[in-house]
């Protein structure tokens, strides 16, 4: 796990100063006790990696100059994870877990048996952090983006290839989709909220052209779920 790595987004360039604020400055002050001299790593969601010396610390933020600057590739598979409203703490639990894994984007949206109806602009950058230290703290570059959906038809898009959690004696296991996922390279996977999906968003999901999957033998709870199918499919798609 990287020690000292922060987010700050927006490009980084060789001998650049870039400025770190708050949250981000409070960590390295506060909690990881940095100084003046000392040497860190920078990220800013878009797939660079940048490492720098401090050159100033003041009362609400700190200098660093950038020595020098990498840059990564995308990932080659493509993950949207399409996940109903659910309380507070699952939801942010199935986000983290979703983002160590490698999710690539994420769509929340409210289910019709979702008991969460809205999040608030200050829910969401919360969600927002918690998705940029999921980050930091695994090692990753690119930052998945939120996008907040009114409900499930609204968030349902043009994908290539699209399956969501299915509990029916007609679900299939999600190796038989392997090889489709590793042409498509972008797959996206719907899951409901602590109920479930309604028959009428089963049907809206079919009729979308979307795959049932059994993620398991047992019955998952939705953040469960949420984890279990990132982690497949990433292994299915990236194989």
């Amino acid at each position: 796990m990287p020690q000292h790595r922060y987010y700050i987004s927006e490009p980084f360039y060789i001998d650049q100063p870039v400025t770190i604020q708050e949250p981000e400055f409070h960590h390295l002050h506060a909690v990881m006790r940095q100084k003046n001299g000392d040497l860190l790593e920078l990220i800013n969601g878009q797939g660079q990696l940048a490492h720098g010396v401090i050159t100033s610390i003041q009362k609400k933020q700190a200098i660093v100059q950038i020595s020098s600057v990498q840059k990564e590739k995308p990932a080659d598979f493509f993950l949207t994870l399409a996940l109903g409203f659910l309380k507070n703490t699952h939801l942010e639990f199935a986000l983290e877990k979703a983002c160590e894994l490698g999710v690539s984007k994420i769509c929340l949206f409210q289910a019709m048996r979702s008991e969460k109806k809205e999040l608030s602009e200050q829910y969401l950058k919360r969600l927002h952090t918690i998705v940029i230290s999921a980050c930091k703290q695994c090692g990753r570059l690119y930052i998945p983006k939120i996008e907040i959906s009114k409900n499930l038809k609204e968030c349902l898009k043009k994908e290539e290839l699209s399956f969501f959690g299915d509990l029916s004696s007609t679900s299939q296991l999600i190796a038989r989709f392997a090889q489709d996922l590793q042409k498509q390279k972008a797959a996206t996977i719907y899951i409901g909220p602590e109920s479930g999906f309604t028959e009428e968003e089963v049907t809206r999901l079919q009729e979308h052209g979307a795959h049932g999957i059994t993620l398991a033998k047992n019955t998952l709870r939705a953040e469960t779920a949420a984890i279990i199918a990132v982690s497949l499919f990433m292994e299915y798609g990236q194989s």
